[in-house]
């Protein structure tokens, strides 16, 4: 996991400085275009991401650059773009992402459809979009891709519970992060619903597509949350309400085999439990009496079933699920999965990806854009990972048979529990002298982090005991962080659960040199 600090600021800050801008105005003419000085071309914040939908007016073409620059091309006409503007297709919105200014005071947006289908810059007048992405003007219209309809719900349509009426693989019968549509690339969130056909849900949300005109609902399914998400109103049917609700100081544990199908559920109550409070004090560590007799509840529900033998006690992975449980809800614990019988031990690489924030969509990107191999910088410490490695190399709920399939729910409590869910990587020099082993590297408090959470999206489909996984992080935008001791320098700002002080970066350039250094490695 080497690579070279240096080297990667120098790409990320040349990237940054000779990035060409592009941009469209249909005012120009060609032969008469002026030399014109680029004042910036600046990528859009993640956090504006659904504040940047727009139709065309029509008035402006689209171009490769600017119009009013030299060399620049015709994207799309002012007819096509009409045609766009007047669609009853979500594809053909389009999403703003980056924003130039030249020195005529001119500003110009880059946009691309949902569907990419027409991607280029457009002229949107003499004022400087990013104080407000919905009051663009001239060549792009501010757009609300939907319209909430929460409140046409009924008490009766709130209280009751639903199920898919035709489950399977269709587009009626898949649930979405978002109306289907109505942002950029933000799609399915379950593609198959065959097996949770005796599944119940509840509607929470709802909202209007506004090209479509469809009704789409957000529904909740309690056993199986994986499935929660955005679907046609009319794919659903009215089943029977249900009435076994969960009591305040009680979790219910579901108890699904190795494939993720349900066996049984049964509740654990807990004398003086407040609801929303976790079942460990500290929310990680499972004390020896809720473990006893939780085991016990378990096996005497299990009794007399095809399932009994598939659970003996409870693995560390299984207890850490439980810790963090809270009453008042429900979890699932899936029985079988770490049970596999064998010696062939789960690994992660040394070498791990980066999953770049796509500022199109406001998210990942889809493809993990970059996959930038290693993300530790020169001469600094990468002992927060490799301490998390070797534990989760050496950890027994991973360890079975290579012919055994792990299940998501193993790996995720798994990573976790070792420490792999959420790593903070030193991003400068390590003052103490360096040895091997990492002993003065855990043991030094000095210098800046940055924040990586792993990419579960890009972990492979399937994956068996004994395989070796090459990780995805994402690094957390706008800040960076710290472990010294007493820190009294910075006011208001107070340690994290994992022990870091959060310095928010509010300076453009910071944060540009901070993306490059992650787009280009570090």
């Amino acid at each position: 996991m080497k690579t070279s600090l240096k080297r990667s600021l120098f790409v990320g800050l040349a990237a940054l400085s000779f990035v060409a801008v592009a941009g469209s105005t249909t005012n120009a003419n060609a032969a008469k275009k002026k030399s014109y000085k680029i004042d910036f071309n600046q990528a859009s914040s993640s956090s504006t991401a659904t504040s940047r939908n727009y139709v065309p007016t029509g008035s402006n073409a689209l171009y490769t650059k600017a119009g009013v620059l030299k060399s620049a091309r015709k994207v799309a006409d002012t007819s096509t773009l009409q045609n766009l503007a007047s669609s009853k297709k979500g594809n053909d919105y389009f999403r703003g992402y980056r924003v130039a200014k030249l020195s005529n005071g001119s500003y110009y947006m880059k946009v691309v459809t949902f569907d990419k289908a027409y991607r280029g810059w457009i002229y949107v007048g003499k004022t400087d979009p990013r104080t407000n992405y919905q009051s663009v003007s001239t060549g792009l219209k501010y757009t609300d891709t939907t319209q909430d309809t929460t409140s046409s719900l009924t008490d009766a349509q709130k209280k009751a519970t639903y199920q898919i009426q035709n489950p399977g693989t269709t587009f009626e019968a898949q649930t979405f992060k978002a109306p289907a549509y109505t942002q950029y690339k933000i799609g399915r969130n379950t593609t198959d619903t065959t097996n949770y056909k005796e599944d119940t849900f509840t509607i929470t949300q709802a909202a209007k597509r506004t090209r479509e005109g469809d009704q789409w609902v957000y529904v909740n399914d309690a056993k199986n949350p994986s499935v929660n998400g955005w679907i046609l109103q009319s794919s659903l049917k009215e089943a029977t309400p249900s009435t076994d609700t969960i009591a305040d100081n009680a979790i219910r544990i579901n108890l699904t085999d190795a494939t993720g199908k349900a066996i049984k559920s049964v509740d654990y109550t807990k004398d003086g439990a407040t609801k929303g409070t976790t079942l460990a004090t500290d929310g990680k560590t499972l004390a020896d009496t809720d473990a006893t007799a939780i085991t016990s509840l378990i096996t005497k529900t299990l009794a007399g079933t095809a399932n009994a033998s598939a659970f003996t006690s409870l693995s560390d992975t299984q207890k850490a699920t439980l810790a963090a449980a809270k009453f008042g809800s429900a979890v699932t614990l899936q029985l079988g999965a770490t049970k596999s019988v064998g010696n062939d031990q789960t690994t992660v690489s040394q070498v791990w990806n980066a999953t770049v924030y796509d500022s199109l969509s406001g998210s990942k990107s889809a493809r993990a854009a970059g996959k930038i191999a290693t993300m530790i910088p020169f001469f600094n410490s990468n002992v927060n990972f490799t301490n998390a490695m070797n534990k989760f190399n050496a950890d027994p709920d991973v360890k079975g048979s290579k012919n055994d399939v792990i299940s998501k729910a193993t790996l995720q409590a798994a990573f976790k529990k070792d420490g792999l869910d959420t790593v903070y990587l030193k991003i400068t020099p390590t003052i103490l002298p360096r040895i091997g082993g990492g002993f003065l590297d855990n043991i030094d408090p000095t210098g800046l982090y940055m924040k990586a959470n792993l990419d579960y999206d890009a972990l492979p489909t399937t994956i068996h005991y004994g395989d070796k996984i090459q990780l995805s992080y994402q690094y957390e935008g706008g800040a960076l962080y710290h472990k010294a001791f007493n820190q009294t320098i910075f006011p208001n700002i107070t340690q994290n659960a994992d022990g870091y002080y959060e310095l928010p970066i509010n300076d453009d350039i910071l944060n540009a040199i901070l993306d490059a250094i992650v787009r280009y490695g570090i």
